[in-house]
């Protein structure tokens, strides 16, 4: 029997510029964390499915279209105006303008990406902290390694 090798997902972390790309992409140094997160996906997302089903098949035939064109969701507990720099660039990006991204996981994984912000919402709940989350249109993912030290 192997030994569970599982890790736990905190100190998992999302950056996130505006404006230019930043000179070290690896690095959380360039970028601004983005506070009170509680999930984000981590990976290139799923190609698109193309029916390549002719006359002639004997079952439906799929094949691998463009990767991306989906949105990914990022969640987290919203911050008071001015306490996350992080959460106000996500909440006041124009929908055409390209954000640069940094994932940075506690197993050594990091990758960067980039993307618009389609839609950034609070919800207020009986009972509940303020949560948020924002739709984002990435691409150009890529797999770096994280800097030294750049853990967060």
């Amino acid at each position: 029997m192997s030994i569970n090798q599982a890790i736990s997902a905190q100190d998992s972390a999302l950056y996130v510029k505006a404006g230019t790309a930043p000179t070290a992409p690896n690095n959380p140094a360039g970028y601004t964390e983005i506070d009170g997160l509680t999930a984000f996906p981590f990976g290139r997302g799923q190609a698109n499915t193309l029916d390549a089903t002719n006359l002639r098949s004997k079952q439906m035939e799929n094949i691998a279209g463009l990767s991306g064109g989906q949105a990914v969701q990022v969640s987290g507990h919203r911050w008071p105006v001015g306490s996350s720099a992080g959460q106000e660039i996500l909440r006041d990006a124009d929908p055409d303008t390209d954000l640069h991204f940094l994932m940075v996981l506690p197993t050594g994984d990091a990758a960067t990406f980039v993307a618009k912000v389609a839609a950034f919402n609070v919800a207020p709940g009986t009972n509940q902290v303020l949560t948020f989350t924002a739709d984002l249109l990435p691409r150009e993912f890529a797999i770096v390694t994280a800097a030294a030290g750049g853990t967060p």
